[in-house]
């Protein structure tokens, strides 16, 4: 092995000579519910531009769920719809830790309410077999901003 000297030229220095540091801690606390389920993000029908590949969408759409609560999540009632057609629900069922999600891909809408639809809602009705304890984290909506064809599936 050869070990050699490097000289990069730094002779002086010049200005401030120090190093600033600064950090931040961050403690949490005791978990606030025994059930709560979050619903993070609708991955389709979305117009984020993270979610490009899998979008405009002509069939299934697909959520994000976060157990935001502290008991083992292994059911939840979803209902979702597009605003003025009826509303249907999913029956989801599987084995969720805190603060772990899972991506779920509800049964499939029609072309016609995706194409004339209005706003795209969806929500958790249950988990559990009983009521979220934080139900402001339950419902998110995608608005929408462009027409998308897909074909009329009756």
């Amino acid at each position: 092995m050869c070990i050699r000297d490097r000289d990069y030229g730094l002779n002086t220095a010049a200005g401030d000579s120090r190093y600033i540091v600064n950090t931040q801690l961050v403690k949490y606390g005791q978990i606030n519910f025994d059930n709560d389920v979050a619903i993070e993000e609708i991955v389709s029908p979305s117009y984020s531009a993270v979610h490009y590949r899998k979008n405009p969408v002509c069939s299934n759409p697909e959520i994000v769920i976060k157990n935001t609560g502290k008991t083992l999540l292994t059911k939840a009632t979803i209902a979702y719809m597009v605003e003025g057609y009826a509303k249907r629900t999913f029956q989801w069922n599987g084995n969720l830790d805190f603060m772990k999600t899972t991506n779920v891909i509800l049964p499939t809408l029609s072309g016609k309410e995706l194409r004339d639809g209005g706003i795209f809602k969806v929500w958790i009705e249950n988990i559990n077999e009983t009521n979220d304890e934080y139900p402001k984290n339950n419902q998110l909506d995608v608005y929408k901003r462009q027409h998308i064809t897909c074909p009329i599936i009756s």
